[in-house]
C-alpha cells in the first residue's frame, strides 16, 4: 500500500483526464487523436484488471489513516471515471477514508470517485461526513465542485451535486 499513492498518480497521468473530454470536431492534430486512442487503450486494459486494481488501492486509505494525501483521493475519482472499482471494493475504501472527510478536499473528492464509479448518495458515509462539515466550509464546496479539474460523468454526479448543496 505504501507505493500505491504513486500508482495511482501514475495512472492517471497516462490516462491523460484532460482528453476525456467529447469529440472536438475534424480539427484536431493527429498527435491528439492517437494520445486519446493510447489513453483509452489504457482505460480498456485497466477496466480488465480494475478487481485487482481497486483491491490494491482500497488498502491504501487504512494503511495511510488520517496521513492520506487528498491528491489520493482525487487521483482515485480520476481513475473510476475510467475504470470503477466494484461496490464492494468502493465501500471498502470509503470506509476506511472515514478518518479524513473532515477534510473539505478529501470529501469532495471522494464524492467525485463515488460518482464516477456509479453509486448514488443514499446513506453513505459520505453524506454524513457532508453533514458535520461546519457551515462555512460547506459554502466553499460549491466553489471546490465548480473549480473541479477532473473527468466526471454529470448525469451520475447530479444525485451528488444536489446532496452538496442540500447540506
Amino acid at each position: 500500500p505504501a507505493h500505491s499513492p504513486g500508482l495511482a498518480r501514475l495512472f492517471v497521468a497516462l490516462l491523460q483526464p484532460e482528453l476525456a473530454v467529447p469529440d472536438l470536431g475534424p480539427d484536431l492534430g493527429s498527435c491528439f487523436k492517437d494520445a486519446k486512442a493510447a489513453s483509452e487503450g489504457l482505460a480498456q486494459e485497466l477496466q480488465r484488471l480494475t478487481n485487482s486494481l481497486w483491491q490494491l488501492l482500497a488498502d491504501v486509505p487504512a494503511a495511510l489513516g488520517n496521513f492520506m494525501p487528498a491528491q489520493f483521493a482525487h487521483d482515485c475519482a480520476d481513475l473510476a471515471y475510467f475504470a470503477p472499482p466494484p461496490a464492494a471494493e468502493l465501500e471498502r475504501f470509503l470506509q476506511c477514508c472515514e478518518p479524513t472527510l473532515a477534510d473539505p478536499a478529501t470529501l469532495l473528492a471522494l464524492c467525485f470517485m463515488a460518482s464516477n464509479a456509479g453509486m448514488e448518495p443514499g446513506t453513505s458515509s459520505l453524506v454524513s461526513g457532508l453533514t458535520k462539515l461546519e457551515p462555512e466550509v460547506r459554502c466553499q464546496l460549491g466553489d471546490r465542485v465548480e473549480n473541479w479539474r477532473g473527468p466526471v460523468h454529470m448525469a451520475k454526479f447530479v444525485p451528488w451535486a444536489a446532496a452538496i448543496e442540500a447540506v
